[in-house]
């Protein structure tokens, strides 16, 4: 394409957070569950389970947008998607992409020479805090393989479709 279509954050930023939790609802999360067949995940409590799945989508189109534009659409967005958080009673999602966004961007050289990046580092903080660190190895990878689709879509967005704009 050659021209991109100009959309506004804000417009761009309430289309993802929609997506983000049809794609986290109840029914599609208890799917996700009987895939991955890991009892870890099928123990670990409901509601934080789908907590943190929220906040992992959210801070994939945070991170899409913080590496795509800087500053000049990251941070004005990353308020806009506090505020539409908090409007739906989803403050709590919020608090949690905090720390995602912090173990996304701690990869250290030798994680990263070992293969391990900022979304593997986000998948490992959930196995801990929702599943208590026994989240079986093809879940952790299949996790990894999701949330990564999840950011590249965002990328391709940016990449070939959409220019965010003010």
């Amino acid at each position: 394409m050659f021209f991109k279509k100009r959309v506004t954050y804000q417009v761009y930023c309430t289309a993802s957070v929609e997506a983000a939790l049809e794609n986290t609802d109840e029914a599609t999360l208890k799917e996700f569950r009987q895939a991955c067949s890991d009892s870890a995940l099928n123990t670990a409590d409901g509601q934080i389970f789908q907590l943190h799945m929220r906040a992992l989508f959210i801070e994939m189109l945070l991170i899409a947008i913080a590496k795509s534009y800087r500053m000049e659409v990251g941070f004005p967005a990353q308020l806009f998607v506090e505020q539409k958080l908090k409007e739906l009673n989803l403050g709590e999602v919020s608090d949690i992409c905090h720390t995602y966004s912090h173990e996304s961007a701690s990869p250290n050289l030798a994680d990263i020479a070992g293969g391990t990046d900022g979304i593997r580092n986000m998948v490992i903080h959930f196995n801990n805090v929702v599943c208590g660190g026994q989240l079986k190895g093809e879940t952790i990878d299949r996790m990894h393989a999701e949330l990564s689709a999840v950011l590249e879509s965002h990328f391709r967005d940016f990449k070939h479709n959409i220019k965010l704009t003010h």
